[in-house]
């Protein structure tokens, strides 16, 4: 019987060929088609994986493709489907890589300097919706502001804090916006559970103090809430820290109404409030 084992360069070839063909896939222009395969063929597959790709990012990034004329669209993807920066094999994923993508490169359109950032305000969405931590327990707050600003907020896993130099959420065609604010401009992205077990991701305004509260929860979440309003006080110059704690708890029920904040967590284990099994605010 012949022996049909492969011969020691067939698993070298194939890899060549592989290269080849994912080079030509990515940029037909100047990588050449592996040979053995019909010139044909090799169109559709390149027209099959560039369509998919293109598809794919103009869902995700609606207003970027509406700004865009057609042809400005397809030279924005084909630039990025050309830099074999599409690092993962997950077609959810790939928006993100396209971010990182177009905010380390240079940008192709120097009369739209809001792209990456708006880039990211719109990847944030599906960011936020595809989250795979586990579902928080929603947990009431105490009732007693001492017994709060006692405790460390604890954050829902799945917000996501936004901060731009451009009015982002303002951009559409005919108002470009061509330098960047003199103030920023942030964003909680989240998602909220509803009672029907239903998801829905909402878009919150902030500004720079309210901002900088989500921060420092995030930095530093067995901080109790008295002492990181306390930090931020002493960070901005305010001089009224009563009045800065009333607006902090204000803003922390607030947050928790909304499922942004799950809960909270004090120093003293045993007087813990009692949880709720509630998945929802």
């Amino acid at each position: 019987m012949p022996d049909k084992r492969l011969s020691p360069d067939v698993p070298e070839k194939l890899a060549h060929t592989q290269t080849r063909f994912a080079a030509h896939i990515r940029d037909p222009q100047h990588n050449p088609a592996p040979e053995g395969i019909e010139a044909r063929r090799m169109a559709i597959y390149t027209e099959l994986f560039f369509n998919s790709i293109s598809s794919l990012l103009a869902g995700t990034f609606p207003v970027i493709h509406e700004i865009l004329t057609e042809e400005q669209w397809q030279q924005l993807v084909r630039a990025f489907y050309r830099s074999g920066q599409a690092h993962t094999p997950y077609f959810p994923e790939i928006p993100r890589d396209f971010v990182r993508w177009l905010t380390e490169s240079t940008n192709p359109f120097a009369n739209k300097p809001y792209l990456p950032e708006l880039a990211h305000y719109e990847w944030l969405e599906l960011a936020v919706q595809i989250d795979k931590s586990p579902s928080p327990e929603w947990q009431p707050l105490p009732e007693n502001p001492e017994a709060l600003l006692a405790g460390a907020p604890r954050l829902s896993p799945w917000v996501r804090l936004g901060s731009y130099h451009f009015p982002v959420h303002q951009i559409k065609p005919g108002h470009e916006p061509k330098t960047p604010d003199e103030t920023g401009h942030f964003f909680l992205v989240y998602r909220q559970q509803q009672p029907d077990e239903h998801e829905e991701v909402h878009f919150l305004s902030l500004n720079a103090v309210s901002a900088l509260l989500f921060a420092s929860l995030k930095d530093k979440p067995d901080q109790p809430l008295a002492h990181t309003l306390a930090a931020i006080g002493q960070h901005i110059g305010h001089q009224e820290p009563q009045a800065l704690q009333q607006a902090g708890i204000a803003l922390i029920q607030d947050w928790h109404r909304r499922g942004i904040v799950s809960g909270y967590q004090t120093s003293h284990p045993t007087t813990h409030p009692k949880k709720n099994t509630r998945k929802y605010p």
